[in-house]
């Protein structure tokens, strides 16, 4: 099976979790010091969202898709 689509994680509360197949985790860092940039670089926020931020940091996003192993009422116990 394949994702047909993701949700964010606060709207998935009445998700039918047994038809979960993958997990999409999103991290933004940025640098611990202001001033590493001559001006504010905009970046794209979790969401896909522009963001031009008012100091001068290093961004960077970050995403990772994570394939699951569903334990349905017809799946196998793992242990």
């Amino acid at each position: 099976q394949v994702a047909t689509r993701y949700i964010p994680a606060p709207s998935a509360g009445s998700t039918d979790w047994d038809r979960v197949v993958s997990v999409r985790l999103c991290l933004v860092i940025r640098s611990l010091e202001d001033n590493q940039v001559d001006k504010p670089l905009d970046y794209q926020d979790c969401s896909d969202a522009k963001v031009t931020p008012t100091d001068r940091r290093m961004r960077r996003r970050f995403t990772a898709t994570i394939n699951t192993r569903n334990r349905g009422k017809d799946s196998p116990a793992l242990w």
